[in-house]
């Protein structure tokens, strides 16, 4: 395995710190940056798990985050992953609520929750990072 660029390592720090995760000492928050450890997920992934419960969508999102941790063709592998995550996600005393049809509420969370890697999409159809201000483009397999 090749080492980790100092860049790639300060940016990863930097993305911890803007979730909460990391206290201006460099250490595990709390309880955010222990909960984040605790879920076997991405932090982002993660994070968005902790604050569902808040907007009363935790069912929801434990669905988008199964669906965007694996690859689409793994349907059988994300379903299992669901319970898995589940177990986690309430071993650590989140609750599990449902927005029923209230998406708003949903969308309100996704927003929330992925601010770091948000886009607007500019009028001559490109995108931009809002965190960042750079260009960026939305993966073929996506679209």
């Amino acid at each position: 395995m090749d080492k980790s660029s100092r860049m790639a390592i300060v940016k990863s720090l930097e993305h911890l710190c803007s979730l909460g995760a990391l206290t201006d000492e460099g250490k595990l928050s709390d309880p955010v940056g222990v909960q984040i450890s605790h879920l076997p997920l991405e932090p982002l992934f993660a994070k968005a798990m902790l604050m569902s419960p808040s907007f009363k969508c935790s069912e929801e999102m434990l669905a988008a985050v199964a669906m965007l941790s694996v690859n689409r063709s793994f349907l059988l592998h994300r379903i299992n992953l669901k319970r898995q995550i589940q177990g986690y996600v309430q071993g650590i005393g989140l609750e599990l609520l449902s927005c029923e049809e209230d998406y708003s509420s949903f969308r309100r969370c996704l927003a929330a929750s992925f601010f770091l890697i948000a886009a607007c999409k500019q009028p001559d159809g490109t995108f931009r990072a809002l965190a960042s201000g750079q260009t960026v483009s939305i993966h073929p397999s996506l679209l």
